[in-house]
């Protein structure tokens, strides 16, 4: 059985110690995500906190205006985040 030199013992240490970083690395984004997706559910609530207070009486004005005002945004959220979930796992 061949021995590995030195060098290579050490490369393959550094090696192992990178990979250790990057796991790391992993669960420190999961853990950044976790807490947006918990601050975006907070904001959701008060979004729809919002919305409950909205009289029957302007709710299709409400409505219209929200719309014009969203157009193409939540779109371009999505189409950002989709890419930057792809770019962490390609």
């Amino acid at each position: 059985m061949t021995n590995l030199s030195n060098k290579q013992q050490k490369n393959i240490e550094a090696k192992w110690g990178l990979e250790d970083d990057r796991d790391k690395n992993l669960v420190l984004m999961a853990d950044a995500i976790r807490e947006l997706v918990k601050y975006r559910k907070e904001l959701g609530r008060g979004i729809e906190a919002l919305e409950d207070q909205v009289p029957e009486s302007v709710q299709d004005v409400w409505d219209r205006e929200d719309m014009e005002h969203n157009r193409g945004r939540d779109h371009v959220a999505w189409r950002e985040a989709y890419h930057l979930i792809k770019s962490i796992f390609g």
